[in-house]
This record gives C-alpha cells, sequence and structure tokens, in this order.
C-alpha cells in the first residue's frame, strides 16, 4: 500500500534578511549533506557519486536564482513569504 505524507517544514511572511537565513539553511544543508556522500562514495569505492554531484549543481543554480529574488526584495524593502513542504510516499 502507498502511503503519500505532507509535512510543512516554514511557513509565512519573512524579512529579506529572514528569508535569506532559511533558504540558504535549506538549500546548503542538502548541498552539505550531498558532498558528504560523494566524499564517502569517493573514499570507500574510489568513485565519484554522479547524482550527487549533479544533484549538488542543481542546488547551487536554484541558490544563485533565490539569492537574486532576496536581493530584489532588499533593494525594494519588501518581505518575502516562504512556503516548503516535505512530500515523502511510502511505496
Amino acid at each position: 500500500m502507498i502511503q503519500n505524507n505532507q509535512i510543512n517544514l516554514t511557513e509565512g511572511s519573512y524579512s529579506a534578511e529572514d528569508a535569506e537565513e532559511i533558504v540558504n539553511s535549506l538549500i546548503f544543508s542538502n548541498v552539505n549533506y550531498l558532498e558528504m556522500k560523494n566524499f564517502s562514495a569517493f573514499e570507500r569505492l574510489g568513485e565519484r557519486d554522479e547524482n550527487a554531484l549533479t544533484k549538488i549543481q542543481e542546488l547551487k543554480q536554484i541558490a544563485e536564482k533565490t539569492r537574486g529574488l532576496i536581493a530584489d526584495a532588499k533593494a525594494n524593502n519588501r518581505t518575502l513569504r516562504i512556503s516548503s513542504d516535505l512530500h515523502i510516499t511510502i511505496e
């Protein structure tokens, strides 16, 4: 039986500075995890984890995009609404 679960990680309006901290924390904790996963694969198997490296690059592109959004909000003294959901499916 497939079970779907949704968990709200964060929801709300934030100053640009707080939004920057929240978004960077979410993105870069994932990047750090993937970097450690790649390092572990290299140490154990002598090869890189190409899936992890690809995802790291995707996350870095996302980080760059969010930097632009946050910079725009800072420049215009605006707040940002952030909603982050975690979807987990047990198959």
